[in-house]
C-alpha cells in the first residue's frame, strides 16, 4: 500500500472525507465545461471585435500552428506566411511555450481553443478559492469569491483575448504565494511566485503581465508590513529581501527564452512607447459605473446595439466589469459592518482600498493619478487601455463578496424561530422559520450567482456549427490553381465588418461569409502566404517599416500605378477587397456574393505587376534613409525588375544595365529548391554579376551561405533580403537562427536545471528528516 495513503487512512481519512475536502475544486472544474459545453460538441465559440474576431482570426490560427508543429517537436520561431515572414515566436501573443498550450497542441485546433479557455477559467477559479481560504474565508465564502471572479465580465468578454486571460488567471495565485510566504515563512513560495510570473511571460500578454507585477508589488509590501508588525524587522526584512531576489532572478531566468527575442523585436517595432493621449484614447468614462448593476445598459456589441462613441465612453469589453448583481451587493454590504467594527478586518480593508485604487487607475485621464504613474514609473508608457486594471477591481470585489456571502448566510439562518407579527399584532401568533438548511441556503446563493452570470455570458457568446466554419472558401479553391509562389493581401478588414454593424449573435451567416475573404492570419489555415498580419493590426508587435509601408499604401499614395508596383515588389499577386477598382495593372478576376448583409460583393483582384518570390537583377542603388527609399520605390522611373535598392554598400556597384531584361532573366535562372518555415534553399545559374533578391522580411537572426560559405545578407527594397552574387552555379541557403533565442534558451535551461536541483534536493531532505524522526514509518503489506 502507498505510504502516503496508508498514513492518511491511519489518521481517519476516508474516501468520503477526501471527496468532501476537494468538493469545491470538483465544482470549479466542472462549471467551465458546463458553461462552454456547446463548443465541445460540434460548434466553435465566437466572440468579436470591431474589425473581426481576435479569437477566430488570431488565436485559432495560432492553435493551428501549434497543432502542426509541436507534436513534431518543432518550435515555430518564424512564420513565412505572415507579413513577408514574421518572427511569430518573438511577437509572443501565440504563447507557444505556455505549458497548457503545449499540452493541448496534439488536439484539433477547435478543441485546443475551447479547452484552453476552459482551463483558464478553472485556474482562475481554483487559485481564487485557494487565496480566499488562506485569508480565513470559509469554504462557502471562498467558493462564492472563486465563481464570481472566474465568471466575471473580465473573463467572459475578454476570452477572445486568450493570451490576456491566460495571464490574468495567475494573478490570484501570486496573492496566494505571497500570503503564504509571509505567514509560513517558507521560501518555496517565492520560487512558486517566480514560476507563476514566468508562466505569465510565456502566456503572451506583456501588458497584463506588467499590470499584475505592479499590483503584486503593492500586495507584497502590504504582507511585508503585516509581517513587520507581527514579527518585527529582524524577521521580515531578510525574508522579504531574499524572496524578492529569488522571484526576480528565477522568473527572468526561466522566461529568458521568451523575453530576449521579444525585446529584440520591440526594438524594431513601432510599439516602443505611447503618448499619454494615445495610451488613454479609449477611456473608462465614469458613467460606465452603471454597468456594475446593468451590464448591457449602453447596449450589447454581440447584438450590434452598442452605439457609444468609444473615444468618449470607451470600448465595451475593455470597460465591462460586471460580477453579478448579488456579488456586487454582497461586496458593498461587507464594507458596512467593517467600518463600524473594531478592530477592522485588515484584509477586507485592503481589498476595499485596492478596489478604489483600481477604479481610479481605470478612469485614466479622468483623474490625475494615472497620469502621475504614467510619468513617473517606467513601463506605463508602453501600454494603452488603463481600463484593464479592472481585473484587480473585479478580484477585490470578488473577495469582498465572499465576506458578504458569509454575512448573508448568517443573516438568513438567523431567521429561524424569528417572531413574525401578524395582522392581529400579537407577536406570538405566528413564528417564521427559514425553511432551508445551511447547505441548501449555500446552494441557493451560489445557484443565483451562477444563473445571473450564465445569463450575462449567454447574451455575449455565440456559437457557429464547426462543419460550416471549416468549409474551404471559394477563393482558396481558385487560388489553388496557381502553383507559383505568391502572396495575397486582404483589404476587407479596413471596410465593412459584420462584427461591428451586426454583432456576432444576430447573423451567423454574415460571420461565416466574411471568412470567405480570408482575413489576415486565416491564410495560415490554407497554407497561403499573406502580406498582412492581424497581430500587429490589433495591438501586437509589428515592424515599424512594415507598418509604415502599409500605411503609405492605404492612406498616402494617390498614384494608381504605384499600388500594383509596390505590392508586386513584395510578391503580392492576389488581393481581396470590396472596392470596384484598386489601381492600374490590378484586374478584377472573380466576384463573390457574400449575402444581403454586405453592401457590395467581394472581389478577387490579380496584380499583373507581381514579381517572383526570388529574382535576380543587374543593378543596385545605395540609399540609407528609409523615407528616401520609400520615395524611390514609388517613383515612376524606378524599375524593381532591373534595380534593387540597398542600404549596405556591396563589393561592386555594377554599371548601368543596357541589355534586354527578358534575355537577362533567361541567362540567369533561379530555382527555389526548398521553402520551409525557417530555411530557404535556392539554386542559381548566374552568367552575370548581380543581386539575388528574396522578397522575405529582413530580420536579425537570418543567415546565408553561398556554396557553403557564409555571406552577409543585404537589406534591400526597404524591407527584404538580397545577396550579391558572382557568375557561376550556386546553391544558396537562408536559415533562421536568432542569437536572442539561443542565448535565452541557454539561460532558461540553466535556470530550470537549478530549480529542479533545488526541488528534488528539498524532497530528499524532507524525506530524510521524516525518516529520522519516525524510523518505524515504512510501507506495509
Amino acid at each position: 500500500m502507498n505510504i502516503v495513503l496508508y498514513t492518511r487512512m491511519r489518521h481517519g481519512w476516508s474516501l468520503s472525507k477526501l471527496i468532501n475536502k476537494f468538493a469545491p475544486f470538483i465544482i470549479l472544474f466542472i462549471l467551465p465545461f458546463i458553461f462552454f459545453q456547446k463548443a465541445i460538441f460540434g460548434n466553435i465559440i465566437v466572440s468579436g471585435d470591431f474589425t473581426g474576431s481576435d479569437l477566430l482570426d488570431l488565436h485559432y490560427p495560432f492553435k493551428y500552428i501549434l497543432h502542426t508543429h509541436f507534436p513534431k517537436g518543432e518550435i515555430p520561431l518564424w512564420e513565412p506566411n505572415l507579413s513577408l515572414g514574421f518572427p511569430i515566436f518573438a511577437e509572443g501573443q501565440s504563447g507557444f511555450l505556455y505549458p497548457i498550450n503545449i499540452l493541448l497542441s496534439p488536439l484539433p485546433p477547435n478543441l485546443e481553443l475551447v479547452l484552453s479557455i476552459i482551463t483558464t477559467f478553472i485556474l482562475a477559479a481554483s487559485f481564487t478559492f485557494l487565496y480566499a481560504r488562506s485569508i480565513s474565508l470559509s469554504r462557502f465564502s471562498s467558493l462564492v469569491s472563486a465563481i464570481t471572479f472566474a465568471f466575471s465580465a473580465f473573463f467572459i468578454t475578454r476570452f477572445k483575448h486568450l493570451n490576456m486571460i491566460n495571464v490574468a488567471a495567475w494573478a490570484p495565485f501570486l496573492f496566494w504565494t505571497t500570503k503564504n510566504l509571509f505567514s509560513k515563512r517558507q521560501l518555496r513560495y517565492a520560487f512558486l511566485s517566480s514560476i507563476a510570473i514566468a508562466l505569465q511571460f510565456f502566456a503572451g500578454h506583456p501588458q497584463m503581465t506588467f499590470f499584475c507585477l505592479f499590483i503584486f508589488i503593492i500586495y507584497f509590501l502590504f504582507e511585508a508590513a503585516l509581517s513587520h508588525k507581527n514579527s518585527g524587522f529582524a524577521v521580515t526584512f531578510p525574508l522579504a529581501s531574499l524572496a524578492l531576489f529569488i522571484i526576480v532572478v528565477v522568473a527572468i531566468g526561466l522566461s529568458a527564452i521568451q523575453i530576449l527575442p521579444t525585446l529584440e523585436l520591440t526594438q524594431l517595432s513601432e510599439r516602443t512607447a505611447y503618448t499619454f493621449q494615445t495610451a488613454t484614447a479609449y477611456p473608462f468614462h465614469p458613467k460606465n459605473l452603471m454597468t456594475f448593476i446593468s451590464p448591457y445598459y449602453f447596449g450589447n456589441p454581440a447584438l450590434g446595439s452598442y452605439r457609444e462613441d468609444v473615444t468618449r465612453t470607451g470600448v465595451f469589453w475593455e470597460n465591462s466589469s460586471y460580477i453579478g448583481l448579488l456579488p456586487f451587493i454582497l461586496a458593498i454590504a461587507a464594507l458596512i459592518p467593517a467600518i463600524r467594527k473594531k478592530p477592522r478586518p485588515i484584509y477586507l480593508l485592503f481589498f476595499a482600498s485596492l478596489a478604489l485604487f483600481s477604479t481610479v487607475l481605470m478612469l485614466g485621464r479622468f483623474t490625475p493619478i494615472y497620469a502621475l504613474l504614467w510619468q513617473l514609473l517606467p513601463g506605463f508608457q508602453l501600454f494603452r487601455f488603463p481600463t484593464r486594471f479592472n481585473l484587480f477591481l473585479i478580484f477585490s470585489l470578488s473577495i469582498l463578496s465572499g465576506y458578504g456571502a458569509s454575512l448573508l448566510l448568517k443573516k438568513l439562518i438567523g431567521f429561524k424561530n424569528l417572531p413574525l407579527v401578524s395582522q392581529t399584532k400579537r407577536s406570538d401568533d405566528t413564528r417564521f422559520s427559514w425553511p432551508l438548511s445551511i447547505r441548501q441556503t449555500q446552494a441557493m446563493i451560489i445557484g443565483f450567482i451562477l444563473i445571473d452570470l450564465f445569463v450575462f455570458a449567454s447574451a455575449y457568446i455565440a456559437y457557429v456549427p464547426l462543419d460550416k466554419f471549416q468549409q474551404e472558401p471559394a477563393i482558396v479553391k481558385r487560388l489553388a490553381e496557381d502553383r507559383s509562389f505568391f502572396r495575397i493581401y486582404n483589404l476587407t478588414q479596413y471596410t465593412q465588418s459584420p462584427y461591428q454593424t451586426l454583432g456576432w449573435k444576430r447573423d451567423q451567416d454574415a460571420i461565416l461569409a466574411i471568412r470567405d475573404a480570408i482575413p489576415p492570419n486565416n491564410n495560415l489555415l490554407y497554407n497561403l502566404a499573406s502580406f498582412a498580419d492581424r497581430g500587429w493590426f490589433e495591438g501586437g508587435l509589428g515592424l515599424t517599416r512594415r507598418n509604415r509601408l502599409e500605411n503609405y499604401l492605404l492612406y498616402e499614395n494617390q498614384d494608381p500605378v504605384v499600388t500594383g508596383k509596390i505590392l508586386g515588389i513584395f510578391n503580392v499577386k492576389y488581393i481581396t477587397s470590396f472596392s470596384e477598382s484598386l489601381g492600374i495593372e490590378i484586374e478584377k478576376i472573380e466576384e463573390y456574393d457574400l449575402g444581403k448583409q454586405f453592401a457590395t460583393s467581394l472581389k478577387l483582384f490579380k496584380n499583373n505587376m507581381v514579381m517572383p518570390r526570388v529574382s535576380f537583377v543587374p543593378e543596385a542603388e545605395v540609399i540609407q534613409d528609409g523615407e528616401a527609399i520609400l520615395r524611390r520605390l514609388s517613383h515612376t522611373e524606378f524599375l524593381p525588375t532591373k534595380t534593387v535598392i540597398l542600404e549596405d554598400q556591396p563589393h561592386t556597384i555594377p554599371e548601368k544595365f543596357t541589355g534586354i531584361m527578358d534575355a537577362f532573366r533567361e541567362e540567369n535562372p533561379l530555382t527555389i529548391l526548398s521553402y520551409k518555415d525557417q530555411e530557404v534553399t535556392i539554386e542559381a545559374d548566374i552568367k552575370n554579376h548581380g543581386f539575388l533578391v528574396l522578397s522575405d522580411l529582413f530580420y536579425p537572426g537570418w543567415k546565408a551561405q553561398v556554396d557553403g560559405t557564409s555571406q552577409p545578407i543585404l537589406k534591400a527594397n526597404y524591407l527584404v533580403r538580397a545577396l550579391e552574387l558572382e557568375p557561376g552555379k550556386h546553391t544558396i541557403r537562408f536559415w533562421f537562427a536568432p542569437t536572442s533565442f539561443q542565448i535565452g534558451k541557454l539561460i532558461s535551461l540553466v535556470a530550470l536545471l537549478i530549480l529542479m536541483i533545488i526541488f528534488f534536493g528539498n524532497i530528499v531532505t524532507r524525506l530524510t528528516t521524516r525518516k529520522n524522526q519516525n524510523p518505524r514509518l515504512t510501507s506495509e503489506p
